[in-house]
């Protein structure tokens, strides 16, 4: 997912976890900068990070499938 971390264990980077905290960051000045609601903040990270974990699940079984 964002940051290197999954769902399903593996490696963790520190510098995988920065970047997926700037990334949050930007997002959030991105909404402040434009001037909407701070739910539409909310929103649009869980949206990030569903799709992360989507984009995971979906890599992951990719990796298994070829395994097999």
């Amino acid at each position: 997912m964002i940051g290197g971390s999954s769902l399903y264990g593996g490696q963790v980077s520190i510098a995988g976890a920065v970047f997926g905290r700037l990334f949050a960051v930007v997002l959030t000045v991105g909404f402040i900068v434009l001037g909407a609601p701070s739910f539409y903040n909310l929103i649009a990270v869980g949206v990030v990070l569903i799709v992360a974990m989507v984009i995971d699940c979906w890599r992951r079984q990719a990796v298994e499938f070829a395994g097999d």
